[in-house]
Parts: structure tokens; C-alpha cells; sequence
């Protein structure tokens, strides 16, 4: 016996209707898993975080090498090079830095926090790691409030990002014109 033809069109019709919902449904699924999955990640550093590896890693390997040098000169002169390319890089850009403060100094009505000392090792050269934030004024009723041993992230524009040797190799990050978070 033939089937009729309303049965078959009724069938395509059904067999269509669920499979435009299993889509739907999957799709729905999906996005409230993926919604799941953001809830749970752990929040991102900001994009323009001053991490110190992360900055000293723009450095060819070689040159970090040189930067740890016996010869002096060999030394100077990576160390100026060194400058040269970070300066390129981050200055006059907007920056974040996050530290506890070891010093906090008022200067020409703002107020200036620095940190204690960091060490990190990159390419075998133990490289010391200095971080200031230069306020701007109106941060002056919040920065009252803030305390040796209190911790901070600020953002501001890239200053100071360099290198010297005066009495450890080091880098100073540093930033002007920080707004507190």
C-alpha cells in the first residue's frame, strides 16, 4: 500500500521541526556553557601590565647575556643598548604596575611611591627590578590614605623603562600622570 501523500508531507514537516530545534537546542547549549566557562576563568592581568620577565623578554637573548658581562665595557655598552630598545618600545604608552610600596615621597604637591626591590633571572643574568608611580595631583586625597607596606596598581603613561648597573644590574619601570585602581 502507498502512503498517502498528506502522510509523507506531515513526516518531512516533523522530521524538519526537530531538526531545526536540535539545532537550536545545541546552540542554546553551547552558549550557556561557554557563558559557564567565563565564570569560572581567573580574571586576566590588564593588557598593559609592566610585568618585568614579560618586558626584558622584548630583549634578544644574546643581549641580556651582555648585560651580564665581566668586562665593564662590554657591559655599559649593552646596557645603553638595552635602554635604547625598551625606550623604543614602552615609552610615552600607556603602562600598569602593581607593587607593594616600600617608600612613598611627596614631590612638587604629588606623591611618589616606590617599591621595594625584586629579583628575576632572565637568560642566566639575576637582574634587579625597581618600580615608581608618579601621581597625578588629583590622586593627592587617596594617596594620603596609602601606607608603607600597602599594595597598589596604578596606570599612567610609560616614563622610565631602563636599565643601569650603578650598583646591581637593574630595571626601573616607572610611570607619570598614575591614576590608583
Amino acid at each position: 500500500m502507498c502512503p498517502s501523500p498528506d502522510h509523507s508531507l506531515n513526516t518531512i514537516a516533523s522530521n524538519r521541526l526537530a531538526w531545526n530545534l536540535n539545532r537550536w537546542f545545541c546552540r542554546l547549549l553551547a552558549i550557556i556553557l561557554y557563558a559557564g566557562c567565563l565564570q569560572v576563568l581567573p580574571a586576566a592581568d590588564p593588557p598593559d601590565l609592566l610585568d618585568p620577565k614579560k618586558v626584558l623578554e622584548t630583549l634578544p637573548r644574546d643581549l641580556v647575556k651582555e648585560m651580564g658581562a665581566r668586562s665593564k665595557e662590554d657591559r655599559k655598552k649593552a646596557i645603553a643598548e638595552a635602554t635604547q630598545k625598551l625606550g623604543a618600545i614602552y615609552d610615552d604608552k600607556p603602562g600598569t604596575l602593581s607593587f607593594k610600596i616600600a617608600r612613598k615621597v611627596q614631590y612638587q604637591g604629588a606623591c611618589n611611591l616606590f617599591s621595594e626591590t625584586e629579583k628575576v633571572r632572565v637568560g642566566g643574568v639575576e637582574i634587579a627590578i625597581y618600580y615608581s608611580v608618579f601621581l597625578d595631583k588629583s590622586e593627592n586625597d587617596l594617596a594620603d590614605k596609602l601606607r608603607v607596606g600597602d599594595r597598589i596598581t596604578a596606570t599612567g603613561l610609560t616614563r622610565s623603562v631602563h636599565m643601569d648597573d650603578t650598583v646591581i644590574l637593574n630595571l626601573r619601570l616607572g610611570i607619570w600622570q598614575a591614576k590608583l585602581k
